[in-house]
């Protein structure tokens, strides 16, 4: 992908995620805003499938993170594992603003999945959990889940036991963290 594309989505996507914050009236730093990190997984597409994470807290036993996602963006299909002798994370997701839903392998499904086509056969989880502000939903571990913003995009206050993000285990084996 030529260089100055990528400058222009990075520049294009960190612009929508800070006004995205903006109008969510969450409070942050500039150390925040620094700290942001922009996961495309390693897709390419981070429009479509990627997540815009701030790190507050990490410690050996807590972990808090506010996850910004664009309009329709998804953060793709993963679950949370065991690493080493430290228990697979437990994850309350709060939203702060906006709307999202997150896909969970419950009973009821639904058949049409929003998801890229070239990525359809990596989310199996169907089962839709609309949330909206100040609505919240605990993803026990391993279950599987992903979500997907709504048309203005979201803030999600997640709070969780430690968390090895880069261990999650992706649906999508082409997915680099």
């Amino acid at each position: 992908m030529d260089e100055r594309f990528i400058m222009v989505i990075d520049k294009y996507i960190y612009n929508r995620c800070v006004s995205i914050l903006d109008k969510s009236g969450f409070a942050y730093s500039a150390r925040d805003i620094e700290a942001l990190e922009f996961a495309d997984f390693g897709l390419g597409r981070p429009l479509e499938e990627g997540a815009q994470i701030m790190t507050l807290e990490n410690t050996d036993r807590l972990a808090v993170k506010i996850i910004i996602l664009l309009p329709q963006q998804i953060l793709p299909e993963h679950r949370h594992v065991n690493v080493g002798n430290v228990k697979a994370k437990q994850e309350l997701l709060r939203i702060f603003w906006g709307l999202v839903d997150v896909y969970t392998q419950e009973e009821n499904s639904e058949t049409d999945l929003p998801v890229p086509e070239c990525s359809r056969p990596y989310y199996t989880c169907k089962t839709k959990i609309s949330l909206s502000q100040a609505e919240q939903l605990l993803i026990e571990p391993p279950d599987p889940h992903w979500f997907k913003a709504g048309d203005e995009g979201c803030v999600i206050l997640s709070i969780s036991t430690t968390a090895h993000d880069a261990k999650d285990i992706f649906t999508n084996p082409n997915i680099k963290r």
